[in-house]
């Protein structure tokens, strides 16, 4: 089903206009992941990674738990747990779950280089159904527009060919791109160009101490029911800890931190599992008030900033030992996917997360 049809009129818009424009757009970008995951392709091997968050670490046997709302919420405003009560979260339950840690570059670099991470997990409702959902340490998405976003990786491309690791066809394929109408000197003219590079910069350029220890958020909005719209929040229920990675720290000390914890020091990691709720008519950044579909759009604007209310309703758990032998194998965890596997009730909203929708079946398709 194409993702696009069935858009909201309270929460979205299509970009530049009209379904073929933004579809335009979206084409672009998923042309530009193809040649990104042949240019960060396994040198040894050959084998193409994740366009995006390639280095990772899959847990398995995890449990997502749904809690009693209105005890975990005292004091809650009115008709709040009501709210909250829609799809998944409708009553108390425990659900089988598996999770995958990541890096957010699209190769598979050094753990102590700045960068933004990511934690995804899947929920096993039963019956062959699954919700999914993606988190990342990230505040906010970054890029405002599909349009900057074919931008920002026209620069990973370019990167690539200044580094020498671009492929001929890749090559060809920049050298052509910035010679059309959609070219690098298009995009430089762009009105978010720089709030684009400002954003990613912000929010990448992070170093964590450890993926247990760091808080993740959903970034893109989501439906919650017929009415509302919300985002993701995972806070780790021991306290985030920022910091540099500690004295001594390998290339994979992300990965190496999660495993002894979990595997050899047999103690689990919990995460609280939050829903934000967008409330446009009492929400104001810096002062002012954006429309309903504006807060859903632009991925940049900072709901938490903005007053926001979030409200606790599950728990990821992460027990002891549960990491796998072979970690990161596809064919042994089928790819996350927020459009096929999730309830009606919390279809993902926004234009970024329909140009996802075609990016990373594109993506699973080439790694296949």
């Amino acid at each position: 089903m194409d993702p696009r049809a069935d858009l909201s009129a309270a929460f979205e818009r299509y970009e530049k206009g009209s379904p073929a424009a933004e579809r335009e757009l979206i084409d672009h970008l998923v042309e530009k992941i193809g040649h990104l995951q042949h240019i960060n392709r396994d040198t040894r091997t050959g084998k193409l990674h994740r366009g995006t968050h390639a280095k990772g670490m899959i847990c398995a046997a995890a449990q997502f738990e749904v809690l009693d709302l209105a005890a975990v919420n005292p004091g809650a405003p009115d008709g709040t747990i009501e709210r909250l009560a829609v799809g998944l979260y409708r009553a108390p339950a425990r659900y089988p779950a598996r999770a995958r840690f990541a890096n957010g570059m699209s190769r598979k670099g050094d753990d102590r280089l700045p960068d933004e991470r990511s934690l995804s997990f899947s929920v096993d409702l039963g019956q062959g159904a699954r919700q999914d959902f993606s988190t990342n340490s990230a505040y906010i998405f970054p890029i405002p527009s599909l349009e900057a976003f074919n931008f920002v990786f026209m620069l990973s491309l370019i990167k690539g060919m200044r580094a020498g690791t671009a492929s001929d066809e890749a090559k060809a394929y920049v050298m052509s791109r910035l010679r059309s109408a959609v070219g690098l000197r298009a995009l430089q003219r762009l009105p978010d160009t720089f709030r684009t590079l400002r954003c990613a910069s912000s929010v990448t350029h992070r170093k964590v101490k450890s993926f247990r220890e760091t808080r993740y958020w959903s970034g893109t909005a989501f439906r919650h029911g017929s009415r509302d719209a919300v985002k993701y929040i995972l806070e780790p229920c021991d306290g985030e800890v920022l910091g540099e990675p500690p004295a001594g720290a390998g290339a994979d000390y992300l990965q190496d931190d999660l495993r002894d914890w979990l595997n050899a020091g047999g103690r689990a990691v919990s995460f609280e599992f939050r829903l934000q709720f967008l409330d446009a008519d009492d929400m104001r950044l810096g002062g002012r008030r954006f429309p309903a579909w504006k807060w859903v759009e632009d991925p940049t604007l900072n709901w938490d900033d903005a007053g926001a209310r979030d409200y606790l309703v599950g728990r990821l758990t992460i027990p002891a030992g549960s990491i796998s032998e072979d970690t990161d194998d596809p064919a042994a965890f089928p790819a996350f996917d927020l459009w096929g596997n999730t309830l009606e009730e919390h279809k993902p909203l926004g234009r970024i997360n329909r140009g996802r929708a075609f990016v990373e079946l594109q993506s699973r398709h080439n790694r296949a």
